[in-house]
């Protein structure tokens, strides 16, 4: 018996194990579909925005076949655990809280968290400046965590199911501030006709406990494929200059890890 040509051969059965998970089958992203213009819904159904792009862009690299399915930023979590989706891109900040139950690659953005509100309302955002304030956060991010953590016991936190949700309560004056992360709230609120008469209010928050390192590509613990394969892809696109060109054409200006 060629025990040589028998390992030879079960090497290359596992190789071809490893490659049919991410390159012969789809990979299903899981994204938010209602974080404009990082991900949204058009109107036909289907996920758009830069991390759409972006994503399709890694898959391309990596040469990985590739779908996305919209879920609420709550439930994206528990769809990824549960083997629904291989993989999150949806502005999901890396915290030392997330690492305990999935994985991450990245960060491949920076954005940091900043309140927006009325022009001219108070600009002190300390845990003193919050109190009797109203509050609107997305359900399920950090920024939620962050308010309920300073002002939890002295401000009014209402959590919504997204932004939108948020926004349009701001913009009813139900609530005083909202609290998101400064690109989204500019690029999808500030520069719209809706947002005349809001701004950002105080500084950005920098507070790594709460927001982390910044947005990284969500994958199951253990899963070495999936971290190989989107973290080679990922490289490639900001090798090539492709994330750079994205960025551009999204915002205006590179706001990749290495450009703040």
């Amino acid at each position: 018996m060629n025990w040589k040509r028998l390992m030879t051969a079960a090497v290359f059965m596992a190789v071809c194990s490893v490659n049919s998970a991410y390159a012969q089958q789809d990979l299903k992203i899981g994204t938010e579909g209602a974080f404009p213009p990082f991900n949204f819904v058009d109107a036909n159904g289907q996920p758009q925005g830069f991390e759409v792009d972006l994503g399709y862009a890694i898959c391309k690299a990596a040469k990985l076949n590739c779908t996305f399915t919209a879920i609420a930023f709550d439930g994206l979590i528990p769809a990824l655990k549960a083997k629904k989706i291989d993989a999150i891109i949806a502005s999901m900040n890396i915290t030392d809280e997330r690492k305990k139950v999935i994985s991450f690659v990245g960060p491949y953005y920076v954005d940091p968290p900043r309140f927006i509100g009325k022009s001219g309302s108070p600009a002190d955002i300390t845990p003193a400046g919050l109190k009797g304030r109203t509050i609107g956060v997305a359900s399920g991010t950090i920024s939620e965590s962050y308010v309920r953590d300073v002002a939890g016991t002295t401000a009014k936190i209402t959590s919504y199911p997204s932004l939108d949700n948020a926004l349009l309560d701001l913009s009813a004056d139900r609530v005083e501030l909202v609290l998101d992360n400064a690109i989204a709230l500019s690029e999808g609120f500030l520069k719209k006709p809706e947002g005349k008469g809001f701004e950002f209010i105080g500084p950005a928050l920098s507070d790594t406990k709460h927001f982390g390192i910044g947005p990284g590509i969500g994958i199951r613990q253990n899963d070495k494929a999936a971290a190989s394969a989107l973290a080679a892809g990922l490289k490639a696109v900001q090798d090539s200059g492709d994330f750079k060109t994205l960025s551009q054409k999204y915002f205006g200006m590179d706001i990749s890890p290495k450009n703040p």
